[in-house]
């Protein structure tokens, strides 16, 4: 390929026109790559997928699309998805490099021509979605045994009330406890799981909770798995905002004295599950902007001893990372614009 006569695809140049280059190795003169013209161009080297931009392509186009670049399981049912999805999914290995997100913007984005108009002279890009990667995800895996829970863990932990020890690689409770982790995550919109213990012979209550205030006031969305033989066995969403206790929704179902709970804050879709109950659901305004979360648990004075209660395999990440279904607004959209993959 000489300087003077670049490499380019079926159709180049037209104003306002723009391709993906889908080769692994762009120093080879042959492969595939996507491409968006504004006026129609004939050519057996093309296959058209869609007529328009934001198209859901049909079952004919997906085969079209798998046939040529040979893939299999292309699912998404709209156009700027099954981009996304072909330049995360598909990516990488013997096929093209993966899509990175912009350093700068902390956005993934996809720029196909002018097909979503511009702005201020700028090209809009036709799929752009927020990179929430670097700190959204944690585990807490108690690799060090020991009653210090600020050092020799995975995370740096606060015993805001009570007191806890780490023994055989699980978090135990000496006694009734609130603990914080300090680690935050990218937004407040996130999940904390957990496995728990409760083997309390009356009532012993364990709870994970997100949106934690990084204080030591009481105040977070929880799951709390109750196994009360007097008043009874339940599971419970809650919301406590300083101290003040709301059941947001509840089962009556046992959990179990092992297992697994989650509480998860999506905007104000609040959910939780502990063990063998149902997932429970609420909508609820009360606390936005803390990235923190955090374990509590309880037994009846007298009725539990250490090693009763016990937490395991902590794991907290942002519920709000891209999706193969958010992009951009249309802005300025030309009518029935062919789009398509191109051999050359």
């Amino acid at each position: 390929m000489a300087k003077s006569d670049p490499f380019r695809p079926v159709g180049w140049p037209q104003p306002g026109a723009g391709w993906i280059d889908l080769r692994p190795d762009s120093r080879v003169n042959a492969g595939h790559g996507l491409l968006f013209l504004p006026v129609a161009v004939v050519d057996p080297r093309l296959r058209k997928i869609a007529d328009d931009p934001d198209e859901r392509p049909s079952v004919a186009a997906r085969t079209t699309l798998e046939s040529v670049l040979g893939l299999t399981g292309v699912t998404r049912d709209s156009l700027p998805s099954v981009v996304f999805e072909l330049l995360t999914t598909f990516a990488g290995g013997s096929r093209w490099k993966a899509l990175r997100p912009s350093s700068r913007r902390r956005r993934w984005e996809i720029y196909l021509g002018d097909c979503r108009g511009r702005v201020n002279g700028r090209r809009v890009p036709y799929v752009s979605v927020p990179d929430l990667a670097g700190g959204s995800t944690f585990t807490e895996t108690w690799p060090t045994n020991g009653t210090t829970l600020s050092s020799g863990q995975d995370q740096v932990w606060t015993e805001d009330e009570g007191d806890g020890t780490v023994v055989s690689n699980h978090l135990e409770y000496v006694s009734g406890a609130k603990m914080r982790c300090a680690t935050a995550l990218a937004t407040d919109d996130h999940r904390v799981t957990c496995t728990y213990l409760v083997n309390v012979a009356t009532l012993g209550e364990a709870a994970c909770n997100c949106r934690i205030v990084n204080s030591a006031t009481v105040t977070h969305y929880g799951t709390r798995a109750v196994r009360d033989l007097f008043d009874g066995t339940n599971t419970q969403l809650e919301l406590i905002e300083a101290g003040a206790l709301t059941t947001l929704d509840s089962e009556a179902t046992d959990p179990g004295a092992s297992g697994t709970m989650y509480v998860e804050a999506d905007g104000s879709a609040i959910e939780g599950k502990a063990g063998l109950a149902a997932v429970m659901t609420a909508t609820n305004t009360a606390i936005t902007g803390n990235v923190r979360i955090g374990l509590r648990g309880y037994w009846r004075v007298s009725e539990g001893v250490q090693g009763d209660l016990q937490y395991d395999t902590i794991t907290a990440e942002d519920v709000a990372a891209a999706t193969l279904d958010m992009w951009e607004p249309r802005i300025n959209r030309p009518e029935r614009v062919p789009y398509g993959v191109v051999s050359y």
